[in-house]
């Protein structure tokens, strides 16, 4: 069994996701968020330490709109605690 190395409690969701980036817009979905970051499953991977504007539609209140960077980036053929392609990124307030 590996440790699960986060300081952090993640939750899991499943909330639409739009990132603002250099290049464009990314869509995609949050799958796990805690205070300082979150997964986001996406189609189209950024490089790491890319700033973004991450906007997350929350069900019942505003969105929120949260400064990041990517800290890391999951294709779909690495093997990484079953999560989809996607990336981490952390807060930068």
């Amino acid at each position: 069994m590996t440790q699960d190395r986060r300081k952090r409690v993640r939750y899991d969701v499943n909330y639409p996701a739009v990132m603002l980036t250099s290049h464009g817009v990314l869509k995609g979905e949050t799958r796990n968020l805690s205070q300082h970051g979150a997964y986001i499953h996406c189609q189209h991977l950024l490089a790491v330490d890319e700033k973004i504007l991450l906007i997350i539609e929350l069900p019942l209140d505003e969105p929120l709109e949260l400064p990041a960077h990517v800290v890391w980036t999951k294709t779909t053929d690495a093997d990484d605690a079953g999560l989809p392609q996607g990336l981490g990124v952390r807060f930068t307030w």
